[in-house]
């Protein structure tokens, strides 16, 4: 719990709540299917909630049914999307630890689709070493497929033919972009790939998913202009530490054409003062060096003089600019 809240007395008081433990082991579920830090924080103060709606209820734990979280998410004033889930995912926790009276179970357990989606993470966590992110992406689309496939019936991989992955691909292109669709192809080969491999189908399918036509540099997008670029570093109040903070944030963005993410992530260890370089975190772990501005170093150095992790929180403050700004169209036209 400690990697997902700060205060002791937060956490004593999920700890000892009504649902005990069992928030515990839910968060590190989350943890474990790719759920960011701040969507698990939000999930465990909802838990929270529903805890004290049972306390309020008189309602056992061990006596809690399906029903239940339906009426708690009807009466509810403050259910969010995926309450639900979360929700579904704290009774399958507590039937597999064996604290109710009646076993549930989810039709994705019932049908095997769950089962097999954890498998498939478990695939790409250990032996490709994928990232949290990319696994949720490839749980998210994996499971669409086997729900399109074999809708609420049981799950039986040797039936998937070719004309199935076909249909499905085309059936989420009318609904996205040609990227995001090259997307879910790219996840479809890797998914049947994988059950080839396990001998869980008896032939290799992958070749039989389509590919998408995604023209090169057809997605570029629009750049601001000089004006409005000087307009919004002019915003910037330089006379306080946060106002030159935010326009160091900004220089990177717009001069290296950096994502939101790796400035982000910049440490002080990732600037060689004497040559000039910068060492940037990108996608994939992989590390990139790209030459220091003098004028950006000459704004980071008092900032890091104080800190060495400067933008911890600068995506968070920033969030509603960096919808705005995108760093990669700046720094190509600035």
């Amino acid at each position: 719990m400690e990697r997902f809240f700060k205060d002791p007395r937060t956490i004593g008081k999920y700890r000892t709540g009504p649902l005990g433990l069992n928030i515990q082991h839910l968060a590190d579920e989350l943890f474990c299917h790719g759920y960011t830090r701040l969507s698990i924080r939000v999930r465990v103060q909802a838990l929270a909630r529903f805890g004290c709606w049972l306390k309020k209820c008189g309602i056992p734990l061990q006596e809690l049914t399906l029903a239940h979280t339906k009426s708690h998410l009807d009466r509810s004033g403050t259910v969010k999307n995926g309450d639900g889930k979360m929700l579904q995912m704290l009774l399958e926790l507590l039937s597999r630890s064996g604290l109710l009276d009646q076993p549930i179970q989810s039709p994705a357990a019932e049908s095997g689709t769950a089962s097999i989606v954890q498998e498939f993470s478990n695939y790409l966590r250990q032996q490709r070493g994928l990232a949290p992110g990319t696994i949720k992406n490839h749980r998210i689309y994996t499971g669409k497929f086997l729900e399109y496939r074999f809708c609420d019936g049981p799950v039986d991989l040797q039936k998937i033919e070719a004309k199935d992955l076909v249909a499905f691909v085309r059936t989420e292109a009318a609904k996205r972009t040609p990227m995001s669709t090259k997307n879910v192809t790219t996840i479809l080969r890797s998914f049947t790939s994988y059950l080839f491999s396990a001998g869980m189908i008896g032939r290799d399918l992958s070749g039989s998913v389509p590919t998408v036509r995604c023209c090169s540099l057809a997605g570029i997008p629009k750049a601001l202009a000089r004006k409005q670029v000087a307009h919004i570093l002019a915003r910037c109040n330089r006379r306080t530490a946060t106002g030159r903070r935010d326009f160091a944030v900004l220089l990177l963005l717009i001069r290296l054409g950096l994502r939101a993410g790796e400035v982000a992530a910049l440490r002080l260890e990732d600037i060689d003062w004497a040559a000039g370089t910068l060492i940037v975190s990108g996608k994939g772990a992989k590390e990139c060096k790209l030459p220091l501005p003098h004028d950006v170093g000459q704004l980071l150095l008092p900032i890091y003089a104080r800190t060495d992790h400067l933008f911890r929180v600068t995506v968070f403050s920033f969030e509603s600019l960096l919808h705005i700004v995108d760093s990669r169209a700046v720094g190509l036209f600035v």
